[in-house]
Parts: C-alpha cells; structure tokens; sequence
C-alpha cells in the first residue's frame, strides 16, 4: 500500500487520506508520515503519507517522454474514429456507447496530462466545477510561452476544466443528434491533445495495396 501511494495512484492516496481511523494504538500521538510511525501507528503512517503526497501534486505531461505522449494521443483519437465509424455507419447504439467510451478516456487523459488529482467517474463533471486545484498547465502552447513576460508565472485559471465540463455535458445528452455530440466530443479531444502534441494529422497517410 505503501508503494501505490508513493506511486501517486489517485485511488489509493484518495483513500488514504480522505479515510478516518477508527482505532490504533497510541492514536493521541496523531496523524505523522515519518518512518517511526510505520511500525508503531501503521495506519495513521499511511494517512499521513497520503496527505503529504497529495499536498506535493502529481507531475503533468510536460515530464512524459515522447513515446508516451505519442501513444496517449493515438489511443484516444483512435477511439474518436471509432466512434465516427459507428456513427456514420448508421449504428446509433454503438456510436453512442463508443461516444460515452471516448468521453471517460477524454477525461482520464485530462486529469493525467494537467497533473490533477483523480476522482471517481460519477464524481467528475462536479469536481470540474468546483474543483478550484483543477488550474490550466503554465503553458499550452509555445505563443503562449512566448507572449508571457515570465516563464516562473504560475497559472490560477481554470479554463481547461471549464470547457470540459462544458463540453462533457453536451456529449452526455441523448437529445442531442449523434453527430452534434460528436462533434463536441471532437473539441473535447482537441482540448485534452493539445499539450501534448495536439491531434494526429501529421501522421494521417494514404492506404496503399500491398
């Protein structure tokens, strides 16, 4: 448990540090993250572990390498075509489940790339708005890199999460046409790529007969 926490696993650092501890020996000592702790409170040990990772933040994309950016964008704007595909094909039942399929890794993604802190998926479109952690990545682009007067500048908005929430809801609309949610789910993953190399057309090519 100790290593799933220190790994930064959203589920297992929420519920560590969000749990209550109901009965441990010496307990007055209170909630502490040191190595002393471990063997005599095991459990108070690893809610103040919890915290204390929680409190340092997850790393964002600006520190995946290039393989995985790489990977993580083709992943996701592979399950857009599918969705497309079904959707085209006249399947409504499969394009709407390849649409609500695509939204929930949209959003995995989301979180991951920003470096936000998971929450259960019944639990998203509130923590989008309320959430006041969930601020944009210093810079998205390299214009807006350069067009900053500083590089240290920490960013407070909330843009990213504002538009995902947004856009989260009009895909999750059934009385919306498939391809009016479709097309949110297109912004949807614009959004969530752009940081970390934007959409694929750069490796769009033309089929060939082998």
């Amino acid at each position: 448990m100790r290593d799933e926490i220190a790994a930064r696993e959203d589920a297992a650092v929420n519920a560590w540090r969000l749990g209550h501890v109901l009965f441990e020996v010496d307990a007055a000592a209170g909630v502490q993250a040191d190595e002393a702790s471990l063997t005599a409170r095991p459990t108070s040990y690893l809610k103040g572990l919890a915290q204390r990772v929680y409190e340092a933040g997850k790393p964002d994309c600006t520190t995946w390498d290039r393989y995985r950016k790489d990977m993580t964008r083709y992943d996701l704007m592979d399950l857009q075509h599918d969705a497309w595909d079904a959707i085209e094909a006249g399947d409504a039942a499969s394009g709407s489940i390849m649409l609500t399929r695509c939204l929930s890794s949209a959003l995995d993604v989301l979180y991951e790339s920003r470096g936000w802190w998971g929450v259960k998926p019944k639990r998203r479109l509130q923590d989008l708005k309320e959430n006041a952690l969930l601020v944009d990545l210093p810079f998205t682009t390299e214009k807006q890199k350069n067009e900053s007067n500083s590089s240290s500048l920490k960013p407070t908005t909330r843009n990213d999460a504002t538009q995902a929430l947004q856009l989260s809801r009009r895909i999750a609309r059934n009385d919306l046409e498939l391809e009016q949610r479709f097309r949110s789910l297109q912004s949807l993953v614009a959004l969530v790529v752009t940081p970390i190399g934007g959409e694929m057309t750069e490796w769009t090519t033309e089929w060939e007969t082998i």
